[in-house]
């Protein structure tokens, strides 16, 4: 498939000493079987671009207009979030998508989640709400190294994924 990504930067073998290890204590007492794979996949991923006005309050007396753009990612397997602080350098490649997309989410509903997110974030600076204007959302994709523990194929299996481009969601 056909897809603009980001650069795998973490090799296999970083990753596999990682996926050994089954991702710290608690993925070594609730993951019982042996790793079996480890596989590059790929994971979808919207850019909302919110646009927003907001009267910002310093001290009660002190208001003023503001307003500028916020750039969200929002993973649409698990639907978290995180602002976007550096220039993504995005390649077309050749790979898998992870679960074919059947577990992922709508741009509707990644948006509604960006959406929420900034009001969030722009509540705690501002000290108000803020009114977003158009909203517009762009896909890309993010590799990651699925280290699957069991059979793949079957419904028993547990995986953990490991970021392969070195960016991860700080919170």
């Amino acid at each position: 498939m056909d897809m603009l990504a980001t650069p795998v930067t973490l090799s296999r073998e970083e990753i596999l000493r990682r996926a050994k290890g089954k991702g710290g204590l608690l993925g070594r007492l609730f993951v019982r079987q042996p790793l079996t794979e480890l596989r590059l996949e790929y994971v979808r991923f919207y850019m909302v671009r919110l646009p927003y006005d907001v009267e910002a309050r310093r001290f009660p007396f002190r208001r003023h207009e503001t307003g500028g753009v916020m750039s969200v990612a929002v993973n649409a397997l698990y639907g978290r979030c995180a602002m976007k602080d550096t220039e993504l350098a995005l390649a077309p490649v050749q790979g898998g998508h992870f679960q074919n997309g059947r577990f992922e989410m709508a741009g509707g509903e990644a948006e509604e989640l960006a959406m929420n997110f900034a009001r969030r974030i722009i509540m705690r600076m501002c000290r108000n709400l803020p009114r977003f204007g158009a909203v517009e959302h762009e896909t890309f994709f993010r590799p990651y190294w699925m280290a699957y523990y069991g059979d793949p194929e079957s419904q028993d299996t547990r995986y953990l994924p490991f970021e392969a481009d070195g960016l991860t969601f700080k919170r």
